[in-house]
């Protein structure tokens, strides 16, 4: 009898497979936060300039209360470009149990073949196990780009708001 062709191989296989399917989506998603990251901080790096030059034209005299604005508007850009940053940042994960890790795995199974009941059983629940591990892995590092992220996107807001209302107060108090 084959060990692959029972029913319980099939669940495992399913199992392996959507542990798989996860592993594909944080992947992706991974990819679109860093994405949204670098253009965080390109949003922040434009609005910056344009804030730095505003200023600092000659022809532009700021009273006490838009001059706390501006800064307050450049300390939220800045903000925004820090919290961007942490979300780019390298983070060690589990590695996904692909080639290297199954071929460790038979190696064992082929060097103590007497101490396992069922080798190929037991294969199978140790890429579960790794997949699992790998997965928890990135989905934790995932949130936490993701809530570096969206500190950065509030401050990308704040900013803009601020901006908003300095230009508002400059044109109806001149």
């Amino acid at each position: 009898m084959n060990p692959f062709d029972t029913d319980d191989s099939n669940l495992i296989k399913l199992c392996i497979r959507s542990y798989q399917d996860d592993y594909k989506e944080i992947s992706e998603n991974w990819r679109h936060l860093d994405s949204k990251a670098q253009g965080s901080i390109a949003i922040c790096g434009i609005l910056s300039a344009a804030t730095a030059a505003f200023v600092s034209r000659k022809t532009v005299d700021l009273n006490c209360f838009e001059q706390i604005l501006v800064t307050l508007t450049l300390i939220s850009l800045a903000v925004g470009i820090l919290f961007a940053l942490l979300s780019m940042q390298l983070r060690a994960v589990v590695e996904a149990p692909y080639a290297g890790t199954i071929q460790s795995h038979i190696k064992s199974i082929l060097k103590f073949p007497n101490e396992r009941s069922n080798p190929v059983t037991n294969l199978w629940l140790n890429q579960i196990d790794d997949w699992e591990a790998c997965n928890s892995s990135a989905k934790s590092s995932l949130d936490s780009k993701s809530k570096h992220l969206q500190v950065s996107h509030w401050a990308i807001l704040i900013a803009t708001f601020l901006i908003s209302v300095t230009g508002i107060f400059k044109i109806f108090f001149p």
